[in-house]
């Protein structure tokens, strides 16, 4: 089986700042499939709910996915994300804690094929998209309930923690793989943009 990129481009705010071209270059690379969402899959929901049902048609034909939002960027140096996947055999679900410190969907690994729990672990994220939840992120978003159905024992004991580097959305370092311009890391990533502009304005 292969390994896949899903990459989740639709009309969403903070999308304004697209790195799809450093996450396609990194396909391209490893010899990984790229499907690039442009449609919402889910009519009446935020489109970032889309990349969870895009990876419930192919996760069990698959080695291992990496879902990434079109935000964050894969820098050159990033390792082959399938050999840390096949290098932790006992767990399924990859995350790395945000800037919050939990778990942050914007850059998601999961374990393909019908023996791990990822698509269950899907299938639970759309089946309970309307339900509430105490987890707050964005309203409407996925995030929330991202962190509360990974607490449930059976897919938390399968959970691995990744480090920073590969989701890094505090502040850049020289160590990141993926660079994730939400929060913290957006807000100095505009603000240095904005510098730059100013500089070039002044006489």
């Amino acid at each position: 089986m292969a390994s896949t990129i899903i990459n989740i481009s639709v009309g969403y705010d903070d999308y304004d700042l697209d790195f799809t071209d450093t996450q396609r270059g990194y396909a391209e690379r490893h010899g990984y499939e790229y499907k690039k969402i442009t449609d919402n899959l889910i009519p009446g929901a935020l489109p970032t709910w889309s990349k969870h049902q895009a990876a419930i048609e192919i996760i069990e034909n698959r080695d291992a996915v990496m879902i990434i939002d079109t935000d964050a960027e894969i820098l050159k140096t990033c390792p082959p994300f399938h050999r840390l996947v096949a290098d932790n055999r006992r767990h399924d679900l990859f995350f790395a804690l945000g800037h919050s410190f939990r778990p942050n969907a914007g850059m998601i690994l999961l374990r393909g094929g019908s023996k791990s729990i990822a698509p269950e672990f899907l299938r639970t994220i759309l089946a309970e998209r309307l339900a509430p939840t105490k987890d707050k992120v964005k309203r409407g978003g996925d995030n929330g309930h991202v962190i509360s159905i990974l607490r449930r024992k059976m897919f938390a004991k399968k959970l691995f923690l990744l480090s920073p580097v590969w989701n890094n959305t505090i502040k850049t370092s020289d160590w990141d793989h993926i660079r994730h311009y939400t929060g913290p890391m957006r807000e100095a990533f505009l603000a240095s943009a904005a510098e730059k502009v100013k500089s070039r304005q002044d006489p």
